[in-house]
């Protein structure tokens, strides 16, 4: 557990670093994850429990979402400051090319 939750924190901090400055100003992030029984809906909630604990003024909520491509498109038309998806397929399907983060 311990070695998630630092993985996770890597993850955030990262995340915090190439996030859009809009993001910061609304001082609110969206995840967008997946579906609410999926895996990726759970990690998106640990990512936002470490940011809402950690970092003052700013709000993390986690979206149940259709999943990668929704995510993709949403992140892309600023729907989502952050959207988990498939490893394989943010670079091919993605334009412009999103940026990886990290691997879950």
């Amino acid at each position: 557990m311990n070695k998630i939750l630092k993985l996770l924190g890597s993850w955030l901090l990262c995340a915090a670093i190439v996030m859009p400055a809009s993001a910061l100003a609304r001082e609110e992030i969206l995840i967008g994850t997946g579906s609410k029984d999926g895996v990726y809906y759970y990690a998106g909630r640990a990512m936002c429990q470490i940011v809402n604990t950690a970092v003052k003024g700013i709000s993390c909520e986690a979206v149940p979402t259709a999943g990668s491509l929704y995510n993709l498109d949403n992140v892309r038309q600023g729907g989502l400051d952050i959207g988990i998806c498939q490893s394989d397929w943010h670079t091919p399907i993605s334009r412009p090319p999103c940026r990886s983060l990290s691997r879950l």
